[in-house]
């Protein structure tokens, strides 16, 4: 099943180890702005990738509110999405849209 998904990390989850934005990776972004990348190319972005959680406390444990993004796909506690469009509006806005399946489907 296809899913659109609204990164909003910043609004609702904590960085437990992601990069931080380099000057490159930046200029990536901005580049790449308001543009959706082919589905041979979708990437996500940099500042992006790493580990999320609900808290830093939630950081140091295993959670099940924790968030694995890789370039290429999302993982939850019970189920993973491969990405399959990304919609950069801003270096720190994206729309990921995956293809996703978890227990229980």
């Amino acid at each position: 099943m296809k899913l659109p998904l609204m990164i909003t990390l910043s609004l609702c989850l904590i960085a437990c180890a992601p990069p931080t934005l380099t000057e490159e990776a930046s200029r990536s972004a901005s580049s790449a702005s308001a543009s959706t990348l082919a589905p041979t190319s979708v990437r996500l972005p940099e500042p992006f990738i790493g580990r999320w959680d609900a808290s830093l406390e939630a950081c140091k444990a295993t959670s099940e509110m924790k968030l694995i993004i890789s370039q290429t796909e999302l993982t939850f506690w019970e189920s993973a999405g491969r990405i399959s469009a990304v919609t950069n509006t801003r270096p720190d806005d994206v729309t990921v849209q995956a293809d996703c399946s978890g227990e229980g489907e």
